[in-house]
């Protein structure tokens, strides 16, 4: 009885496998079908991925756009190594330290609404408590910098730079309001 399983499961085994053929058709009719499917279930895929890239881009967009507003860069705010070269032929730079609670938002704002005055010459801000620009912090000020390299800051500051050279030196916060206020 042994061998005649053996020989079942053996035929079973070795038995071909046929391609499922619909009765009544020929070979062509039947190849003609699965293409038929197969460019049906292609263009069903290529539907669906323009569909969700279509609704991903979207969202991505206006995702983008909103990072765009809240991400807080500015082109207004630069590095103190920036103050003698911006293209501007005549600018305003202020110096302040941002975490000074007392003072860090005053010359921040002072700055925002010398921007909004019409007529205004560009005034651009640098934060002395943000990386490189401490490294231009110092006990003495330099009050004649030719130079980035030669910056000396102590304390809140406004510069005037006209046509790449130091036009105006100002330290001090009543001072620096008697020009951008």
């Amino acid at each position: 009885m042994a061998k005649n399983k053996g020989k079942s499961n053996y035929k079973r085994k070795n038995k071909k496998k046929e391609t499922p053929i619909v009765e009544g058709k020929s070979f062509e009719e039947n190849l003609l079908h699965y293409v038929k499917v197969a460019t049906i279930i292609i263009v069903l895929f290529t539907l669906f991925y323009f569909v969700t890239f279509l609704i991903t881009r979207d969202k991505t967009e206006k995702e983008e756009s909103e990072e765009k507003k809240d991400s807080g860069f500015s082109y207004t705010e630069i590095m103190a190594g920036r103050s003698f070269s911006m293209d501007d032929g005549e600018y305003y730079v202020l110096f302040y330290d941002s975490s000074d609670e007392d003072n860090g938002p005053t010359y921040r704002s002072l700055a925002i609404n010398y921007r909004n005055k019409e007529g205004a010459i560009p005034i651009y801000t640098v934060d002395m408590n943000k990386g490189l620009n401490k490294s231009y912090g110092a006990d003495e000020s330099n009050t004649n910098p030719t130079s980035a390299a030669e910056l000396k800051i102590n304390g809140p500051t406004l510069m005037k730079i006209s046509n790449k050279t130091l036009a105006l030196y100002v330290e001090g916060e009543e001072s620096i309001k008697g020009y951008i206020e």
